[in-house]
Order: C-alpha cells, then structure tokens, then sequence
C-alpha cells in the first residue's frame, strides 16, 4: 500500500471512529437524567439486544412474562427503550395505579393506523378524547348500561345461549362461538339495536375475523400502537381488518338510510344526531369516528368477556368440587324455580370470589393498552419525558408474589375474608386503572356474572375425555385459551 493510500485510509478509519464516537457521546449527552432503573440502553437499537438475550435465556416467555422477569432485576417501576421510543413498565397494582392516576398519563402513542380513517374512542388524545369519552358514557347509560335495567337484555341473550348449550344433549362441543355471539350480542343490542341469530353466516363469519385478528395483532394490539412492530401486520390481516370495518361501514349506512331524528333506538343513531346537530368545529363527531368508535366497542366489549366466561368453564371442569361449592351456594339463595340476579350478588359470595379468581389468575388483557405522557412529569422521584411510552403489566401485578400468596394456584378463598365478606378484591384490576380505565367496565362486570351464575344454574360441565386440560392460553390483543370441547349436562330443576 502506497503512503498516498495509507494516509487516504487512516483518514477515513480515523472520521469512521470519530462520527461513532461522537454519537456514542451524543447518545449519552441528551439521553433524560434520572430516568426509572432499567435495561441498558445502546445507541439506535436501544434495550432490544439486552431484551433478545433475556428472551432466549428464559426460554422465550410470553411478553407479560418477559416484563415480570425484568422487574425482579430492575424493580417494580422500570424502562427500557424500543430503538429510539422510550418505554416504562408498571409491574405491581400499587405502580399501575400511581402512574395510571396522574393527571398526565391519559395519552395514547402515536400510532401509525392507517387502516382507519378515524381516532375512534381508543386511540386519540386529550380533547378529542374526553369529547368521545364523554359522549359514549351517556349514550351507553341512556340506553340502560349501568343500571339495573339492562340487566333483562344481558338475561334475554343469556336464555339463547342456554337453549345453544342444550341443543348438544351432553355431548362435547367447543363453547366459544356460542359465548363470543353472545357476548356480542348485548354490545349489538347497544350499538346496532339488534341480535344476530347463532344460524347468521355473516355474523359468524364476523366473529370469526375478530377472533383471528385478536390473535395476529400482538399483546395489547401492540402492532397497532409500536411503529417498530406495525410492518409486521401482513396483507393477510389488513384484509381481514377491511372486510370487518366493511361490514361496520354497511351497518352505519342502513341506520343512515332509515334515520329519523325523532325515534333513536341505539348508539349509531345517537351518534348520527349529534353530527347533525353539532356546530362546533372543534367536533370530534363524524362518520370516521363512528366507525372507528365501533371497531373499538366491538374489540373491547366482545372478546374479553367471552374469553372471561370461557376460562371460568375451563377452570371448573378441571375444579368439579368448586364448581359443586358454587352451584350449592346458587341453589340455596337462588333456589331452582329462578334465574339468578344481580341483587344476588352480594349474597353469592364463594360465587363471587370464583370470578374474582378466574379474572385474576387469566387476566385478558395482560398488557392492557398503551398509554403516553402528555407532558414531562415525575413519579417516585424519577423524571418521565413527555411521550414516553407507559406500560401496565396487569398479568404481574395479578402474580405479584407480594401480593399474593401462591399466585400460580387457583384459590378462591383468598378473596373470603372469614367475616361473611369479600376482600383484596380492589386489587384485581383487568380493566386497568386511572382515567383511561376501560369505558365498559360496568357492562363486562355485570356480563360475567350473569353469564357465569346463569350457566352454573342450569349445567353440571364435565371434561369430554380424561386428557389433560391445557391451561397455557393463546396472546394476542387478549390472553384465551386454546380451544377446548365441553360436556353441558343439564341439572335437575
């Protein structure tokens, strides 16, 4: 090599060193001061190497899982970064809810959704979502959700699903489809105001597509809200995605067609008046926005209860003897001549703690949804940056060792207090908490036990075979169990 040439590559080897180095300290320089303890973070990649190799060192953990390990190092509250997107981790129920109370946790991230034209009520921010929140609560209460009313059109659907269980004379059968219509159906008699028949081919054909797209979207819709993981969402689920907004789209044109401003029979028509009647231009009402709203009802008010009800039947056909302690206690305050009711409840305390037990131990929506801050703040001492991406791990919080003795156990009397009561049930949180807690929490609570109480009422469920019980569920948006048969055999009255 020629002392021309070697001059030649020392310099560029020597600005190489010098642009990296410079990076390097750059990275370092404008990196936040005094953020929560956490992974180490590189420069461009982030915590993602120290990430991978913890993944494969634990024997490739679903993420829920992945995050709890990761707090036994680093603590209960801790971040890491996501290539250049900031991300901190609430662990334990006393973390979720510090963080999820502050005034400015109740942003969204920026998400890149094209495949919908509006915000809805789930992805947009301040304003716009206190507009749409608000909005929605009062429309969902006018027409009965939340009160004791609503109650008939919960019991209505849950007969239907009674006489589907019945039709199989004891013979095994796979329960989800007929609890997922079910469960859509009394979000449908909110929004659509109407039910869709079991024999429906479109409509099943519709729960068909949400169940695969819970599925293929990742852990809290995490391809929805992390740009790194979006382009991981292929041709494939875009395709299901369009075909399920296309059918939302002809349900929101036949209520258009048949308007009447003077007879409002459900939330699309509702809607419909305050865009006609809205005049502000600052309105977050519009036929975009409908239909991302119902997208998001649909996702959040028909998939997380059914899997709900789902894994409390796995539970007690693996449990019999809890299942024979919860259908006696139904039978001693309900008798046998009767549905059981809401006003129940507060008597069907095993009952109660069984459901509490099930929501705990298969918490739905492990991860719940992503949240983003608003503005710089700070909590327990440590500086968090505005749009920094804010995790709840409601699935640690639900197996906190601290919190709970043998979590991985299924104990329902750990929530009986030996007095005639409940307790520690404020810390079983699978709608999350804050401001941004789930919009149907009330309707899901009451959905659950109607559901479950009514079923418990009628059936006696037994395992079709003597194989074991898969209890390691299937992540996507929501935690379910894989796909199991059932025997409904149906009690003496």
């Amino acid at each position: 090599m020629s002392a021309a040439l070697f001059i030649a590559w020392l310099d560029t080897r020597t600005i190489l060193v010098f642009f990296v180095t410079s990076l390097v300290i750059l990275w370092f320089m404008r990196r936040p001061k005094n953020l929560p303890p956490g992974l180490v973070s590189l420069p461009l990649v982030g915590s993602i190497p120290g990430l991978v190799i913890e993944y494969y060192r634990l024997g490739k953990p679903k993420p829920h899982d992945l995050l709890r390990y990761l707090a036994e190092k680093h603590g209960k509250l801790y971040s890491l970064r996501l290539g250049p997107m900031l991300v901190v981790v609430a662990n334990d129920y006393y973390s979720i809810k510090e963080v999820g109370q502050h005034h400015c946790t109740a942003n969204r991230p920026n998400q890149i959704n094209d495949l919908l034209d509006g915000d809805g009520i789930a992805l947009c921010s301040g304003e716009p979502w206190l507009q749409q929140r608000r909005f929605t609560l009062t429309t969902m209460r006018s027409f009965g959700v939340g009160k004791m009313s609503f109650e008939e059109q919960i019991s209505e659907e849950t007969d239907h699903l009674l006489k589907e269980f019945q039709k199989h004379n004891g013979k095994p059968f796979d329960p989800k489809f007929p609890i997922l219509n079910s469960t859509a159906n009394v979000l449908c008699s909110v929004m659509f105001g109407k039910r869709y028949e079991y024999t429906d081919d479109e409509f099943h054909s519709l729960l068909d597509i949400i169940d695969r797209l819970t599925k293929s979207v990742g852990s809290g819709g995490a391809k929805m809200y992390v740009p790194i993981l979006r382009n991981l969402i292929g041709n494939k689920d875009e395709d299901l995605f369009t075909d399920f907004v296309r059918f939302l789209r002809k349900v929101v044109l036949d209520h258009q067609n048949l308007y009447d401003s003077q007879n409002l029979h459900d939330y699309i028509d509702v809607y419909l008046r305050e865009m006609e009647l809205s005049r502000d231009a600052t309105s977050r009402l519009s036929e975009p926005n409908l239909v991302a709203s119902l997208v998001h009802l649909f996702f959040a008010g028909t998939d997380t209860s059914a899997n709900t009800i789902r894994w409390a039947l796995l539970y007690m056909i693996q449990y019999p003897q809890i299942q024979k302690k919860v259908q006696e206690e139904i039978d001693s305050v309900v008798g046998r001549n009767r549905h059981p009711k809401l006003t129940d409840r507060p008597h069907l305390l095993y009952t109660d703690a069984v459901i509490h037990e099930v929501s705990r131990m298969c918490t739905v929506l492990p991860l719940s949804v992503p949240h983003s801050a608003s503005q710089d703040f700070t909590i327990r001492g440590y500086n968090i940056p505005k749009d920094t991406v804010l995790v709840y791990n409601l699935w640690a919080a639900h197996n906190d060792p601290d919190m709970w003795k043998d979590p991985e156990t299924f104990h329902p009397e750990r929530f009986l207090d030996g007095k005639g009561g409940l307790h520690k049930t404020e810390f079983v949180i699978p709608f999350s908490l804050g401001r941004r807690q789930c919009i149907g929490e009330q309707l899901a609570r009451k959905e659950v036990f109607i559901f479950f109480t009514h079923l418990m009422h009628r059936f006696t469920f037994k395992k079709p075979n003597d194989k074991p019980l898969n209890f390691k569920g299937e992540l996507g948006i929501t935690y379910s169990p894989v796909t199991f048969d059932i025997c409904a055999i149906v009690r003496d009255l």
